[in-house]
């Protein structure tokens, strides 16, 4: 398990909380060196797409640490570990079309050239 959730205290009863960290999150999330900080970031903007996410937060506790906390607040029904996993399996599916449109591209153009 490269991550750790921690369920956080709620303002009110009607807020899921969840504190995520690991010593191996901020590389799996490609946020291993301070300036390769967008695949991180592409993530986090995936997770605040979700109508369901009330709240999304991040903090880096010390630049020489490969550590990042990530605090998820969603609605009662739906919990902070399954709003990061969607977001991630969102963009997944969306990096899956833009390879597939990709290629369909560079084919189109060197049967044009030919």
């Amino acid at each position: 398990m490269w991550a750790q959730w921690h369920p956080g205290a709620a303002a009110t009863g009607a807020l899921e909380n969840g504190l995520c960290h690991g010593p191996h999150l901020a590389h799996e999330l490609g946020f291993a060196h301070p300036c390769s900080n967008k695949n991180f970031l592409s993530h986090f903007r995936q997770l605040l797409k979700d109508p369901q996410v009330l709240f999304a937060g991040y903090k880096v506790p010390h630049p020489l640490e490969h550590k990042i906390i990530i605090r998820v607040q969603t609605t009662p029904d739906y919990s902070p570990q399954e709003a990061f996993t969607n977001a991630i399996t969102d963009l997944i599916s969306e990096l899956s079309l833009l390879e597939e449109r990709f290629r369909v591209a560079i084919k189109d153009k060197q049967e044009g050239i030919e």
